[in-house]
């Protein structure tokens, strides 16, 4: 004998679930700007360090020895 479920009773798949385009754009989006952000500050530092070396304002200690 033969004991497969009738096919009505095999349950269906789970629907997929799309990814709407203007939400994975905007998440790319907010992505490149935190990266933009985050190397922006390593560029600030140095032009932070840049200014006070060359302005002379931040001067070395006195090294006696």
């Amino acid at each position: 004998m033969n004991h497969h479920p009738p096919s009505s009773a095999v349950a269906p798949s789970a629907p997929e679930k799309e990814i709407h385009p203007m939400l994975l754009i905007a998440v790319i989006t907010i992505i490149l700007a935190f990266a933009f952000t985050f190397t922006n500050g390593f560029q600030d530092a140095a032009t932070v360090a840049a200014t006070f070396i060359a302005s002379g304002s931040a001067t070395p200690p006195d090294r006696a020895s």
